[in-house]
């Protein structure tokens, strides 16, 4: 189950701040459209969720982890960090002893659900190439969990709807992950900053 690092959609400024935030956008851009040029992902969900799990890139959950992926430590290479989840008491008892017990705090959200501060293993790699094709591979290569929500995507390309059903196959525990990713998908800066990685790369415009 991964964790938002950032609750509140940001878009960034016309700032000094904002200025570096839209060179990394223009970055994860081209890498975005890469990705979707070899593998059919949409650029727009991947930088939808880049942008609100790392706040723009500003903040990672173990090396190049701009995605809030776990991992276990003994399945790979992880980092323990501090993070937040909206969940069930049932849901927490899931949880790892190690993270369970990290627990510092908890606010009732009401419906049986807590917000639980606490710390949770990360992946974490070696290299953004590394990264974005253990992210790409959650969806594309998914067993289970993912795989309606691909399968409809290869049907109807329908980028909305994929983000939909990533969200409603609980990529995140936040209530509002869905509203944050739309928005970000549809906001001008992040159309614009694919529509010029695709024309740089020669990729052909028209994908959500």
């Amino acid at each position: 189950m991964a964790e938002i690092v950032n609750n509140a959609v940001q878009v960034p400024s016309t700032t000094a701040g904002g200025a570096r935030t839209c060179t990394v956008l223009t970055e994860m851009a081209g890498a975005a459209v890469e990705v979707e040029t070899s593998t059919g992902f949409p650029a727009a969900v991947l930088l939808s969720q880049w942008a609100c799990e790392s706040g723009w890139g500003k903040s990672v959950t173990g090396d190049f982890n701009y995605w809030g992926t776990t991992r276990a430590p003994e399945k790979g290479p992880a980092k323990f960090c501090p993070t937040h989840e909206d969940i069930t008491l049932a849901e927490l008892a899931l949880f790892r002893a190690d993270e369970r017990a990290s627990e510092t705090r908890r606010e009732p959200l009401g419906d049986g659900k807590y917000r639980v501060w606490l710390s949770r293993w990360f992946a974490s790699y070696r290299s953004m190439q590394e990264s974005l094709t253990d992210y790409v591979g959650i969806f594309i290569h998914s067993p289970q969990r993912y795989k309606a929500a691909w399968q409809q995507y290869q049907g109807t390309k329908n980028v909305d709807a994929l983000l939909i059903a990533i969200c409603e196959a609980g990529y995140a525990t936040a209530a509002d992950y869905r509203n944050q990713l739309l928005a970000i998908a549809h906001q001008s800066n992040v159309q614009q900053a694919i529509i010029a990685a695709r024309a740089a790369s020669g990729a052909p415009q028209g994908q959500g």
